[in-house]
């Protein structure tokens, strides 16, 4: 009877010492990639990235280790570089992981070509690579090095599965100026290389002093919202948004402010909301913010049971993957009709991969959530983008708005008037903010839009005044806003 050559072989490989699948035909592959591994020395295999070939964390450390002893010996100067892909995840989410797999590849290809010989390129993790540059003559020299690779970058990737396109972006650390540490060096890369993403992404940054000092700064103001949140010092204010159509309250929106017992903090809600959106700190304040808002919904069931709820989410909360779940076990919870709620997205939710935002806002307008973004006008979305999301409604920049019709200007007023139809076209609701003048609010009621906000219809609610001032917002609409016109409401 012959051998049956479809069962695999095992052999100990006496190079190496590996057991191995050898001599058959369903072992091909591995056979292959079994005997790339047998052929690196022993010392390499915990030192090489195995996808691109490259040095792996470890290794690179040592490098830059070795390097930094060299050159104080020599009095020389050394660079790290942190490059991190820009617009990778998609390729992975659309085309799947074996074409991340190629992009990886020709990345380590074309970044290598631009090095020297005693130059070091390493992959340290996903779609993050570093480069030690030694021996540095000049600053002109690492600009160069940094504007080819990112140069390298920008050309197309093209795969089996098609043509993509890509970027980078860059941070770059000196020794001796910056640091004196590996450690030191590659963080303040990284920061240098957040910084470039920061300013517009496809370009390098050198490390500068002030980001240690905005790093110190950031630690300070989550600490201070972890003391907010265990210690209950922050509050909920409302600000309402009125239908000039019917007269009536038509929405409140939730903002988070320091408690009245805490004035000296005040003055820092913004930087307490700019560091929230970034840090996955800005996560626990979300979620109490929905809770507490949640709570103060429940509670106002009984004397104002038409109120809608707009509560505006940040970045780190909307990228969380059990965002859906968690707020839909707290609707529950609290007993809320979903209805009555409505998520307001900032532009930079909708920076994050164009495929999560259309998944979680499909997700959560599937529980009866309405899901709508704000400051329209800005940065951040697209009209296509918006048109494809599935948005239940937009909210204006007041920013445009305000100084559009601030200045008795015919184009202004024609650039505002634009970019309300504009709205109009994508959505069904339409919310103005910043409405401060009558001349103001005349001119959008002109444009068929009644959905408003502004300090023309009074100040934010604190918390203890909420019930009350509901109750006497109707009535007080009557006074402020004129009936001589019969519009159309959008909403």
């Amino acid at each position: 009877m012959g051998q049956d050559n479809t069962q695999p072989k095992i052999v100990l490989n006496p190079k190496s010492g590996l057991v191995i699948k050898a001599n058959t035909a369903a072992c091909n592959y591995y056979g292959l990639v079994e005997e790339q591994i047998i052929n690196q020395p022993l010392n390499d295999l915990g030192q090489i990235d195995f996808l691109t070939r490259l040095p792996n964390r470890k290794l690179f450390l040592d490098r830059v280790q070795q390097a930094l002893l060299e050159s104080q010996r020599a009095g020389k100067v050394m660079a790290v570089l942190f490059i991190d892909l820009d617009r990778f995840k998609p390729i992975n989410d659309t085309l799947g992981h074996h074409a991340g797999d190629q992009v990886l590849k020709i990345v380590a290809k074309r970044l290598q070509g631009e090095l020297r010989k005693e130059d070091t390129l390493a992959r340290i993790g996903g779609d993050e690579f570093v480069v030690l540059l030694k021996s540095i003559k000049k600053l002109t020299g690492i600009e160069r090095v940094a504007d080819q690779m990112l140069k390298q970058l920008l050309k197309p990737f093209v795969l089996s599965e098609g043509e993509v396109n890509l970027g980078g972006s860059m941070g770059i650390s000196i020794y001796p100026q910056d640091s004196h540490t590996v450690e030191g060096l590659l963080q303040k890369a990284d920061l240098a290389m957040y910084r470039a993403k920061k300013n517009g992404r496809n370009q390098w940054s050198f490390f500068q002093s002030e980001m240690d000092i905005e790093t110190q700064q950031r630690f300070k103001i989550e600490r201070m919202i972890r003391k907010g949140i265990e210690k209950d010092l922050f509050e909920i204010t409302f600000n309402p948004i009125f239908n000039t159509m019917d007269h009536k309250l038509y929405a409140l929106e939730t903002e988070i402010s320091w408690g009245a017992s805490n004035f000296g903090y005040k003055h820092e809600i913004e930087a307490i909301l700019e560091v929230a959106s970034k840090s996955y700190i800005g996560l626990n304040l979300c979620q109490w913010q929905v809770k507490r808002a949640l709570m103060w919904l429940k509670e106002m069931v009984s004397s104002a049971p038409d109120l809608t709820l707009i509560i505006s989410i940040n970045p780190v909360f909307f990228r969380d993957k059990n965002i859906v779940e968690w707020i839909d076990y707290n609707v529950t919870k609290y007993n809320i009709d979903p209805q009555k709620l409505v998520l307001s997205l900032p532009p930079a939710c909708l920076n994050i991969e164009m495929l999560d935002v259309t998944k979680r806002v499909t997700e959560l307008t599937d529980t009866g959530i309405k899901v709508i973004v704000e400051e329209f006008g800005s940065q951040g979305a697209s009209l296509f983008q918006l048109d494809s999301l599935g948005l239940s409604g937009i909210k204006l920049m007041d920013f445009n708005l305000s100084t559009a019709l601030s200045q008795v200007n015919r184009r202004n007023e024609k650039l505002a008037a634009a970019l309300l139809a504009f709205a109009g076209q994508l959505n069904s609701v339409i919310i103005v903010t910043g409405i401060a003048t009558q001349e103001q609010l005349s001119f959008v009621q002109s444009q068929h839009c009644f959905l408003m906000q502004g300090l023309f219809f009074g100040e934010k609610i604190v918390e203890k005044d909420l019930e009350l001032s509901v109750l006497q917002m109707n009535e007080k609409m009557y006074y402020l806003v004129s009936d001589d016109e019969d519009y159309d409401c959008y909403s």
